[in-house]
């Protein structure tokens, strides 16, 4: 089974798309899964990280012209830092080549007229979601948000034969924070990790700071910052 990655990152979109897309890739290889990803040159992508785990990166054309979406805009089409239709065809001719039989989305910018483009290429199409206000065509669609009765917001937006895979317990979590995650001790917390996604456009990250600043609280020994 040849398993495909159509996610990017860079400065503007961050950095969360790849790594949840990474965790899945691994689990899906350790079934026997042949995994391709296929991934724009953004800037500030992460595609050496990807090759460090996995050979098959297909790297689409650097745009010529590039526009970081602004930071008050939903215009997630501006980080593809190309025209629709180019990244359309880019990527059927990547799944045909690669001979894909099922192919991943993870790109925000990448909406209902692509995913009808691409699926008569592929035998599933699968969208990794966030955004529950947007049209979807596709075979199957993951959200792991917590959003109490999801499945609302999805109504008469989704392909009718989609298969859901909604809540909490679909979360990509890599086995070290799933450790971690079992360990934790709500009630003795003296180190918090503030993470934007290698992306802060709006400055979330010196927000929180000074919030928990604020607090003034002795447990709270240090504050790490890897935005």
């Amino acid at each position: 089974m040849n398993i495909g990655f159509r996610v990017d990152s860079s400065t503007s979109m961050g950095s969360g798309h790849v790594m949840r897309c990474l965790v899945l890739a691994q689990q899906l290889r350790s079934l026997g899964a042949k995994i391709f990803f296929i991934s724009r040159k953004l800037p500030g992508n992460l595609i050496n990280k990807q090759r460090k785990k996995f050979k098959n990166i297909i790297i689409l054309p650097k745009p010529k012209k590039y526009k970081k979406k602004k930071s008050n805009s939903d215009n997630y089409h501006q980080n593809l830092g190309v025209q629709l239709e180019q990244d359309i065809r880019e990527t059927k001719k990547t799944i045909v080549k690669n001979k894909i039989d099922i192919l991943v989305v993870d790109n925000y910018g990448l909406d209902e007229v692509w995913e009808k483009s691409i699926k008569n290429y592929v035998k599933i199409l699968v969208i990794i979601d966030d955004l529950p206000k947007k049209r979807h065509y596709c075979d199957i669609l993951v959200n792991s948000n917590y959003l109490p009765n999801i499945k609302k917001f999805y109504k008469n937006k989704i392909y009718l034969n989609t298969k859901y895979l909604l809540g909490t317990k679909y979360l990509l979590l890599n086995n070290q924070l799933r450790k971690l995650k079992n360990k934790a001790n709500k009630s003795t917390i003296q180190n918090i990790l503030v993470f934007y996604g290698n992306n802060d456009l709006t400055y979330q990250t010196e927000k929180i700071i000074k919030l928990l600043i604020d607090i003034n609280n002795n447990e709270i020994i240090e504050i790490l910052n890897f935005s």
